[in-house]
């Protein structure tokens, strides 16, 4: 149903005046309705907003109202559960979640659904208090949902990329590298790829002392399972731009992956990594 016009004609004078401008004669639709053609509109006849105009009283068509005047009408307007106004082209929907779809569609205001509780807020489209929102709430911009950390945001906005990073063993893919990755290391992949064949083809890079503590090199060269090898968790990988180290080479990717630091999974150490594993292990390469 399209929306319902709001508008009214002030006096008997204007609804004459809206009869004749249509050129339909004594019971031409008045001009309010050529514009917003509300479904309950006869032809031939005029709306009841015209009707009780020419009689001296506003009217609400929606809420089927009379008013004593023209600022009663506004006030029903701004203040009735049943009027929701686009504060820029003046959009009257009659819900709230109506008035966010029309942003939504329009961009006239841009809705954060996780605002208030979930029932959402609208915010001026590139102010500074909307980006302090995104800052403060760790805002998701693409579904509108608040998270309790920048960690937690960046791990969900995985959710909405696509999946493009083609697994090294077979026909599945994954929206991220260190996810492709991950997939590997639990052995599920059909192509029987595991972490223990991960580590070894990683302690044998070239570039192994950048990104493998020493220490444990000639464990993952023997193929050891090292939460079998040590009583203790051990942490063999280590980050080649900070002092950050890691169980698992997925653990290393996923880090510099995010924005914890300034390493890249396409260029330095990390790169040559990746591009290591791509030959040894990419069986689509090898055909």
């Amino acid at each position: 149903m399209r929306p319902i016009c709001q508008s009214f004609l002030a006096n008997h004078k204007s609804v004459n005046t809206a009869r004749r401008q249509t050129g339909r004669g004594k019971y031409g639709t008045c001009k309010v309705h050529r514009s917003c053609q509300e479904d309950s509109i006869i032809p031939g006849t005029i709306c009841k907003a015209s009707k009780f105009a020419a009689m001296g009283k506003p009217y609400c068509l929606r809420c089927a109202r009379t008013f004593r005047s023209v600022h009663a009408l506004q006030q029903h307007y701004n203040d009735s559960f049943s009027h929701h106004r686009c504060d820029v082209c003046g959009t009257d929907e009659p819900t709230w979640e109506k008035l966010l779809q029309h942003h939504r569609k329009t961009g006239h205001r841009v809705v954060c659904q996780g605002c208030d509780d979930g029932d959402g807020m609208t915010w001026i489209p590139g102010s500074q208090e909307y980006q302090d929102h995104l800052r403060e709430c760790n805002v998701c911009t693409t579904c509108e949902e608040h998270f309790q950390s920048p960690g937690n945001l960046e791990n969900h906005k995985i959710a909405h990329l696509q999946r493009t990073i083609k697994c090294y063993g077979c026909d599945r893919k994954f929206p991220t590298y260190p996810s492709m990755i991950i997939h590997l290391e639990s052995g599920a992949c059909p192509s029987e790829i595991d972490y223990i064949d991960l580590n070894e083809s990683a302690a044998l890079c070239y570039q192994w002392k950048a990104f493998l503590d020493e220490d444990y090199r000639d464990d993952l060269l023997d193929r050891y399972d090292l939460d079998l090898q040590y009583a203790e968790t051990v942490y063999p990988f280590e980050c080649p731009g900070c002092d950050s180290y890691f169980r698992r080479l997925s653990a290393l990717f996923q880090h510099v992956y995010s924005t914890a630091c300034n390493q890249d999974l396409q260029s330095g150490k990390i790169g040559k990594l990746v591009r290591w594993l791509e030959r040894r292990h990419d069986a689509s390469g090898s055909e």
